[in-house]
Formats: structure tokens, C-alpha cells, sequence
């Protein structure tokens, strides 16, 4: 639903929805390296890092 998705990282959604957009003008191989890009950004986010130390303190 609309809340679920709400319920993300911002910048995955901005992520997903740049890639889905593209992905009618390029090539595999471009589309690939698009999504490694968006997952490095997504990976070092401040909302990543704050969910990386919220999971790491709950492994303790």
C-alpha cells in the first residue's frame, strides 16, 4: 500500500523510481551499472548507517 511504501527510505524511493524510469532506454549492461550506483548511494545513506546501528545494536 501507499503507507507501506511511505514507510521506506526516501532515498530508495527516489532510487527505485529514477531506475524504473530509465529502464526503457538502456541497455542491460547500463541498467546493471545504474542499479549499482543506486545501491551504493541507498548503502551509505544516513538512513542506512541509522539502520545498520539499530540492527547492530540489537544483535548484541
Amino acid at each position: 500500500s501507499a503507507k507501506q511504501i511511505a514507510n521506506h527510505s526516501q532515498i530508495s524511493i527516489e532510487e527505485t523510481k529514477r531506475l524504473l524510469r530509465s529502464t526503457g532506454d538502456t541497455s542491460f549492461q547500463d541498467q546493471i551499472k545504474a542499479e549499482r550506483v543506486s545501491q551504493t548511494r541507498a548503502g551509505f545513506s544516513p538512513e542506512a548507517r541509522k539502520a545498520m546501528v539499530a540492527f547492530l545494536s540489537r544483535k548484541k
